[in-house]
């Protein structure tokens, strides 16, 4: 009996959706340099040959899995701006310490694995400049967020610190992992940082 057309086409794409699936797991756990084609085949359960099938190059498959985590996250850090950005926000201490709650939660709702991938592309971004893209789209998106919540605690100039605000969250973000740190006690370290410096803003614009 013939393969019907769409049926090899969904396990086409199934076959390729696996195999970056595999190749994000395997920079979160072991970098970059540990994912190869045949690692990521064997994580995926697929023949070697199947990566060199959907992908020219091992840094193709790599930088079209990373650029789909970082997507994820991106479009998440999108969506809470747009919603501190359409609300009525009064720059009080309950909003601001909301906010930095909602960050906290945000930042760390990924997978650990992810959270490392993440910081593997930034790294990778000094080598290779497909991956600064994506880097520098993540930097804008979460700088786009910081700034809105500068906004909203009344901050005369939002933009100024939201670069201060992400490096916070970045380094805060690298020293959990590199220390192992619970998932409960960097969400709140991460938290209290937040509110201390959009408390910070929200007593210098009084």
């Amino acid at each position: 009996m013939a393969i019907r057309p769409e049926t090899h086409r969904t396990r086409g794409l199934a076959r390729r959706a696996a195999l970056l699936d595999a190749a994000g797991e395997i920079v979160g756990e072991r970098g970059i340099a540990a994912a190869t084609h045949r690692a990521i085949a064997a994580r995926a359960g697929v023949p070697p040959s199947t990566t060199s099938y959907f992908f020219e190059s091992i840094d193709e498959l790599l930088a079209t899995a990373m650029r789909e985590r970082l997507d994820e996250h991106v479009q998440a850090l999108r969506a809470l701006t747009a919603t501190i950005e359409s609300a009525e926000l009064t720059p009080d201490p309950q909003t601001i310490d909301g906010f930095a709650d909602a960050t906290a939660v945000l930042v760390m709702s990924g997978p650990r694995a992810h959270t490392i991938a993440q910081f593997e592309v930034y790294m990778q971004a000094s080598r290779d400049s497909k991956y600064s893209n994506y880097a520098e789209e993540m930097f804008d998106a979460f700088e786009a967020l910081a700034a809105a919540g500068l906004k909203a605690a009344g901050a005369a100039e939002p933009a100024t610190g939201a670069r201060a605000i992400v490096a916070l969250v970045d380094g805060l973000m690298l020293q959990h992992l590199a220390r192992g740190t619970t998932e409960r006690r960097a969400k709140s370290e991460i938290r209290a940082a937040l509110a201390v410096a959009f408390h910070s803003y929200l007593e210098v614009s009084q």
